[in-house]
């Protein structure tokens, strides 16, 4: 038996592991692809894409589709593994993304079950839970991932995925007797040791890889933590470029939106100076404080444009998280059912959309 990690051939198409020469190809294939829309954004990965997925979990496995008539890059996948609570013990996440077809190569489509074998091996032995998301205005990837096809695991929708863009400029005020207090300290870990195994594909300690101490944020009430959650700066690993505003938000760039509590819309071309709300956690018996607690978060960068933050319909947030003044764009959560994907138990997801 072939080992996981050994090239695989189909006719032209031969899908192997990622390696440092296949970056320029790669980052070449991210510019390429935008989400189109009112607001064409383009999604890019840096300072390469290798270290910028690697930077969403503990390991990540990358692998590419090369036309070996051409010698080009055909496609490419990847999978990025981490610890996470499941059904309330501790697991590994296995979660799929950068799934990209290359233009001109439609035909690479008949490797794309042989990528999903790659895949699906070269990780199995951790025993994940596989889990991604599609962009709801991917109509292509939807209709066909989510319809069965022969060599593909099947997709099980698990529900929306909502990402509010929150505006920065107008900060709450805290009701009596409710302090914000910053930075991380043990009352804030002891916190998160209750209340992350309530949720399936929560970060199992909540310290993700480029946040700092004095990035978290509490709300406590009499000295007790009822609320905790970060404010991440991810510009040097991904970064958000609007490419074309359609005419009314055109016209609509040149209202006072933050006045109002909306977004910045940023400038077209260059890299938008955002942050990402990481790590947000209020206690069940707090929960008429979240939509303060996302707002006195996104505020804690005045001077960036916009704010992220994101979660599924399910989520003990997903009222309070739509109070705020914001924008939104959805995705569409779904297991992947590679042989032996475990079944959630019910718990609410916690997908991090700075993982995403």
């Amino acid at each position: 038996m072939n080992s996981p990690s050994e090239p695989r051939r189909l006719g032209r198409y031969e899908v192997r592991a990622a390696t440092p020469p296949d970056e320029p190809a790669i980052a070449a294939l991210f510019d390429e692809q935008g989400f189109p829309g009112d607001i064409a954004v383009h999604f890019r990965r840096g300072p390469t894409v290798a270290e910028s997925l690697a930077a969403d979990g503990d390991e990540v496995v990358i692998a590419v589709c090369h036309d070996t008539d051409t010698g080009t890059l055909a496609g490419m996948g990847a999978c990025v593994l981490r610890r996470e609570w499941f059904n309330g013990r501790a697991a590994t996440g296995a979660y799929l993304t950068a799934l990209k077809r290359a233009r001109g190569h439609r035909d690479a489509m008949v490797a794309l079950p042989l990528a999903y074998q790659w895949l699906g091996d070269a990780v199995r032995d951790r025993e994940p839970f596989f889990y991604t998301t599609i962009l709801s205005g991917n109509d292509p990837a939807l209709r066909l991932l989510t319809h069965p096809h022969a060599g593909l695991p099947p997709y099980a929708a698990l529900g929306t995925y909502t990402v509010f863009i929150y505006g920065t400029r107008l900060a709450p005020q805290l009701p009596s007797g409710v302090s914000l207090v910053q930075g991380w300290d043990e009352p804030v870990a002891a916190f998160y040791r209750r209340q992350l195994p309530r949720f399936a594909c929560a970060p199992y300690d909540a310290r993700l890889a480029g946040l700092h101490d004095d990035d978290y944020y509490s709300l406590r009430t009499g000295g007790t933590v009822v609320a905790a959650g970060a404010v991440w700066d991810q510009r040097a690993t991904k970064q958000y470029v609007v490419t074309n505003y359609a005419r009314p938000y055109r016209l609509a760039r040149r209202m006072p939106l933050t006045a109002f509590g909306y977004p910045r819309l940023p400038e077209e071309g260059v890299p938008a100076d955002y942050v990402t709300l990481a790590a947000v956690v209020v206690a069940p018996t707090h929960l008429a404080l979240g939509a303060t607690f996302l707002r006195t978060l996104a505020t804690r960068r005045p001077d960036a444009d916009f704010a992220l933050y994101g979660l599924t319909a399910g989520h003990p947030l997903a009222h309070q998280a739509a109070r705020p003044r914001h924008v939104t764009y959805s995705s569409r959560l779904f297991s992947v059912g590679f042989p032996g994907n475990p079944t959630p138990d019910g718990r609410p997801f916690m997908v991090e959309v700075g993982l995403l």
